[in-house]
């Protein structure tokens, strides 16, 4: 089942800005299912299953 993406954030990487639609975790923002992002530290994981 397709996750619905109910949040938009800015990344920001090295020299640009990119808006992106994400969905949320207990623990982590997700773009995709292998891109996720802490919410306690804002450093990528792997994975929302593996904080």
């Amino acid at each position: 089942m397709k996750k619905t993406k109910t949040h938009t954030g800015l990344l920001i990487i090295k020299d640009k800005t990119r808006r992106v639609s994400l969905y949320e975790t207990p623990t982590a923002w997700c773009i995709r299912g292998q891109e996720c992002y802490s919410k306690s530290t804002g450093r990528r994981c792997g994975s929302h299953d593996s904080l």
